[in-house]
Formats: structure tokens, C-alpha cells, sequence
């Protein structure tokens, strides 16, 4: 992917971030985890952007913008730059608790742009803060090793 496709999802990002006090569901979050993909394990970090929308009962649906560098490169001496676009969907579990599911487009600054698919769990830990961990599967083509990505992250909701 070359890193000028990057503007979009960036000024996305940057429109939900500055219009967020006027849309209940956005939120910005930073985040960490790791990259393990053929052979390689990798720390990465970054951010991320989304809005959701709570449905009639306990369902809700929603979407994401989420940029995240690795820390080190990969054995190919490739450094990457991932920027996911993703969808979500899932319940309200508990008190504060959002359990989903994901998937997307991940583009990154190598050769491949996989799609992904993944879950996760958002737990509030005050009226505004959350801590939210997430699994996603890359699937890129012609790929046989597909990727796996981990991330950890505390987020802030408007």
C-alpha cells in the first residue's frame, strides 16, 4: 500500500475525533499488542477511531478507523503501517460490557492488503473510559501464512 491511501482513513479519524461531543457513540482509543505473522511476532502500536450505534434491545452496530505501527520489522526488513477499516457488531453484555464480532481491510504499507475478521470485549471502567481487548485474523491473498493481530487498548467515550 503506498502511504499516500493512508489520508482518507486519517482525516476520517480526525472528523469523527473533532465531531465526537456531538455524537453519542464515538469514541478514540489508544492501544498495543502484537503482530505475529509468518514466523515473525511483533509489538505494535496505535490508535483507533469509531462511532456505534445501539439497535432495539441489547444489539448493537458500529464501525472503526484504526492506525497502528509496528515497533520493530518484520524478518523481511519490512516496517509496517497497518490501517484497518472495520466494522462491528455485537451485544451489550453486563454492566458497561460490549462483547463482538469484526471485519474489514486492513492496508498496510507491504505488499499485501488483507482482509480480517475477529472478535472482541469492551468493558466500562467509569461514565467515559472503557478497556477493550481484540483478536483479528488477517487473511491476505496468496498468502499461506495468514497473520494474527492482538491489541489491548483504553479508549475515551463522547
Amino acid at each position: 500500500m503506498d502511504l499516500k491511501h493512508c489520508y482518507a482513513p486519517l482525516a476520517l479519524a480526525a472528523l469523527v475525533a473533532s465531531a465526537a461531543p456531538a455524537m453519542a457513540g464515538a469514541r478514540v482509543e489508544a492501544r498495543a499488542g502484537i503482530l505475529s505473522e509468518g514466523g515473525d511476532t511483533v509489538t505494535i502500536g496505535g490508535i483507533a477511531a469509531g462511532y456505534d450505534f445501539d439497535l432495539p434491545g441489547p444489539v448493537f452496530l458500529g464501525g472503526e478507523v484504526s492506525i497502528d505501527n509496528n515497533f520493530t520489522s518484520l524478518s523481511n526488513g519490512s516496517a509496517d503501517l497497518l490501517v484497518g477499516l472495520t466494522a462491528r457488531a455485537g451485544i451489550k453484555a453486563g454492566t458497561g460490557g460490549r462483547a463482538y464480532v469484526t471485519g474489514g481491510r486492513t492496508l498496510r504499507s507491504v505488499e499485501n492488503s488483507p482482509y480480517h475478521a475477529g472478535a472482541g470485549y469492551q468493558q466500562a471502567i467509569g461514565p467515559k473510559l472503557y478497556l477493550k481487548a481484540e483478536y483479528r485474523r488477517l487473511f491476505a491473498t496468496g498468502v499461506n501464512d495468514p497473520g494474527d493481530v492482538v491489541v489491548a487498548g483504553l479508549g475515551f467515550k463522547f
